[in-house]
């Protein structure tokens, strides 16, 4: 029996960057919950705003929208704020369901 572990492999690899999959907590927001709980994506980084990662979630509630990028709903976050970054999306699935169950 071959068991192969690649998970984690390139979990917070570098910088987060544009189309990577995102987990995030922010300590001023009042619905921290969601964003917890939920896998985003990053949409845009502006260097040169305070909240320079524009991340967008499925199914995000109106009142925890801050921009529209192109009409798509995003949240706006710090670098700070982002826990976890891949590429593989399966990798921070796995984060979460660990959180979870408490594992």
């Amino acid at each position: 029996m071959i068991t192969n572990f690649k998970l984690y492999e390139k979990l917070n690899d570098g910088m987060p960057e544009v189309g990577d999959y995102v987990i995030c907590s922010k300590s001023d927001f009042s619905s921290d919950e969601f964003v917890e709980n939920n896998i985003g994506k990053i949409l845009k980084d502006d260097k040169s705003n305070y909240y320079p990662y524009y991340i967008t979630y499925d199914n995000i509630p109106d009142s925890l929208i801050d921009r529209r990028v192109n009409k798509i709903a995003t949240i706006l976050f710090k670098r700070k704020d982002i826990l976890y970054w891949s590429k593989d999306k399966e990798e921070l699935e796995a984060i979460l369901q660990t959180n979870k169950f408490n594992l």
